[in-house]
């Protein structure tokens, strides 16, 4: 009955193309409570009972899409599923109740088929990321796959009559082809040793052939969506560009789809731990190390936390290859702590990550820039947006007693574990992975110091066109629901650390009695009374404070000068200036672009400049950037084929087909 019910929902959310256009957001909240609903339901069973459930849809969906296939789709959803469909459905009904109140200045000037296209997308997203976590066969989920692919697209081009908007949408949808194809290949591979398509075919696979080539074509696939590096560069331009909503859904749920799809690959490895551990710590120290400098030197208040979600996509895969190295080295502290603190840093990341996409977009709503060096004094004009930013920021530098701190420490407590050990190759990765890990965190406080002061404190720099005030507040109810479930997280990671342990015995590389290596939760136990002993007494210093201050007249006045008042907003720090002493520091991997017109020798009356300063990339510039420009330029060499006369045309098959005999001839092929 609940899986009509869940198919009878996805069919009324069609009725968004014929509402009216001041309804037709309730024609897609209406469809989409009801799947949460459903699927919450499937998802709470699951983790009560921890019994997989399976089910299939009543309608045969693969034979409509793949004719030649004619197997009933079946969703199976296990415990990890039942965790992923839960933060699914938080974030996403978040971004919806967000979506209400940011796209209400979109009624008059879209069209009612654009606003429908994107309230459609944005449903169509939702179901492509929840099915994506319960399908186990590889054509739909090839085809699920696309299907998040293209309403995503649809989704980031939705200020499409920009050209900048149309650019960043086309490059992100031709890198998420690029990832699908890897992901068919890795498929077909596995399909043509076991006759099983999808990944039930994987523990058969790796069970008879070498696990190194085939998980690094699933990597590479996964990769490209979960934004590690160099796969990175569709995030910091499709990020800033899209609808705060939509960065919300992408940076908090999307990249973590290609995080668990490199999950489910690992889930049956058999052999070859060390080389593939190896390649994956690789991988993750440089999107951790290049990824948090950029967001250091970075101006716009989006793309920074763009930056800081490639930054923790690399902590998450950074403690998947600590628990592949566990089990190559035979550590089982490092191996089950590391996977744990994995699991647990990709809910922590959604909540503040989304959080905070949110909070931007009601910035940029207000005040018409997310440029930070445009920025300033918003606390006292929006407290609550203020308040739950910083909230949010402070989570995302794993400071305790927020969720972020409690992941990292879970791979802290493995990695002292395992250097315990006294192995010194393990030790001397562990060491690296703790000089990055510390690294990361202070640099992480730094850009977010940075993005909070320069943004809400100090003064005003730049006149407004509208007045200064926290958005309705229907704009702000996801930041009060995450920011709650951030603190739950932190204060009681005990509560939810029994399920995530549950999960990951999915994981067959793990040791099967790891049961005396859960002994974390005392601590964490301990820990959160410390911390809920510390959070009451910091409200009831506040209480007391606020109402001591009812009593006093308190007069607001322009931001203290030092001293010195004769100065103006624009002597307060920039973002470039701000970052300057660290720019020596962090000089081999990061460059600047200096925006600037010189004066020329024969301008005897110079006329008005600006300055300006952007980072570069470095890792999209050799990487991409150049490759492309160089094959741009031998593009116009292989248009000369093209002569528009039919005989040339007929000597290459001929000529194919000669070359075809030689190389037989010399058992070439």
């Amino acid at each position: 009955m609940d899986i009509i019910l869940f198919q009878t929902a996805i069919a009324i959310s069609l009725l968004v193309f014929f509402a009216p256009i001041r309804i037709k957001y309730f024609a897609i909240l209406l469809p989409m409570l009801a799947i949460i609903g459903i699927t919450s339901i499937w998802a709470i069973d699951v983790i009560v009972t921890h019994k997989i459930k399976i089910a299939y849809l009543s309608f045969n969906l693969s034979e409509n899409i793949f004719g030649f296939w004619s197997a009933v789709p079946k969703i199976k959803i296990d415990q990890i599923s039942a965790l992923f469909i839960l933060m699914i459905n938080v974030i996403s009904i978040g971004s919806l109740i967000y979506a209400y109140g940011y796209l209400k200045k979109y009624l008059s000037s879209k069209s009612a088929l654009g606003i429908s296209m994107h309230y459609f997308s944005f449903f169509l997203l939702y179901i492509s990321l929840l099915l994506l976590t319960m399908i186990r066969d590889g054509f739909l989920f090839l085809f699920l796959w696309e299907l998040m692919s293209l309403s995503s697209f649809v989704l980031i081009a939705f200020d499409g009559e920009k050209a900048q908007v149309r650019a960043v949408a086309i490059n992100y949808l031709i890198q998420m082809h690029i990832g699908f194809m890897l992901l068919l290949a890795g498929f077909l591979i596995a399909n043509k040793a076991t006759g099983i398509w999808g990944f039930d075919a994987l523990p058969i696979y790796f069970s008879s052939h070498p696990n190194t080539p085939l998980f690094f074509i699933f990597f590479l696939g996964f990769a490209v969506k979960a934004g590690l590096m160099p796969f990175h560069t569709w995030a910091p331009k499709a990020d800033p560009i899209a609808p705060p909503h939509v960065s919300a859904l992408m940076s908090g749920v999307l990249v973590k789809i290609g995080c668990l799809g490199i999950m489910r690959v690992a889930m049956s490895l058999q052999n070859s731990f060390s080389e593939i551990a190896s390649i994956l710590l690789a991988f993750s120290l440089i999107t951790i190390v290049f990824s948090i400098s950029m967001s250091v030197y970075e101006k716009d208040l989006r793309k920074l936390l763009a930056y800081s979600s490639i930054e923790n996509v690399g902590v998450i895969c950074l403690g998947l290859s600590l628990s592949i190295f566990g089990t190559a080295y035979k550590i089982p502290a490092l191996a089950v702590l590391g996977i744990l603190g994995s699991i647990f840093h990709v809910f922590s990341h959604s909540l503040y990550k989304s959080t905070l996409f949110l909070l931007t977009g009601n910035v940029e709503r207000i005040s018409g820039t997310r440029n930070i060096n445009e920025l300033g004094g918003l606390a006292k004009k929006m407290p609550l947006t203020a308040f739950f930013f910083l909230l949010s920021g402070l989570s995302l530098c794993a400071l305790p007693p927020f969720n972020g701190f409690v992941s990292e420490f879970l791979m802290y407590e493995g990695i002292f574990k395992a250097i315990s050990t006294g192995d010194f190759y393990i030790s001397i990765i562990c060491i690296l992975v703790v000089i990055v890990l510390a690294i990361s965190g202070g640099l992480s406080i730094f850009a977010m110091t940075k993005a909070f002061g320069l943004s809400f404190l100090g003064s005003q720099r730049k006149e407004y066109t509208s007045d200064i005030i926290d958005p309705p507040k229907s704009m702000l109810v996801p930041a009060v629901i995450n920011s709650i479930l951030m603190l739950l997280l932190g204060l009681t990671p005990f509560l939810i650390f029994p399920e995530i342990y549950e999960a990951i015995a999915a994981f067959k590389y793990l040791p099967a009695d790891n049961s005396h290596y859960f002994q974390h939760v005392d601590i964490y136990q301990k820990f959160g009374l410390l911390s809920g002993i510390l959070v009451a007494l910091s409200m009831i210093v506040f209480a007391i404070r606020r109402i001591q201050q009812k009593r006093i007249q308190v007069n607001v006045g322009p931001t203290w000068g030092c001293g010195y008042s004769g100065g103006t907003a624009k002597h307060q720090y920039t973002s470039f200036s701000f970052s300057v002493p660290l720019k020596r520091i962090l000089s081999p991997i990061l460059s600047q672009k200096n925006n600037f017109i010189k004066y020329p020798e024969e301008e005897i009356f110079p006329g008005e400049r600006k300055f300006d300063v952007d980072s570069v990339d470095r890792l999209e510039k050799y990487s991409i950037s150049i490759p492309i420009k160089f094959l741009l330029k031998i593009i116009p060499f292989v248009g000369l084929a093209q002569t528009g006369r039919i005989q040339h045309y007929l000597i290459y098959p001929v000529g194919f087909l000669i070359l075809i005999v030689v190389m037989t001839a010399f058992n070439f092929i």
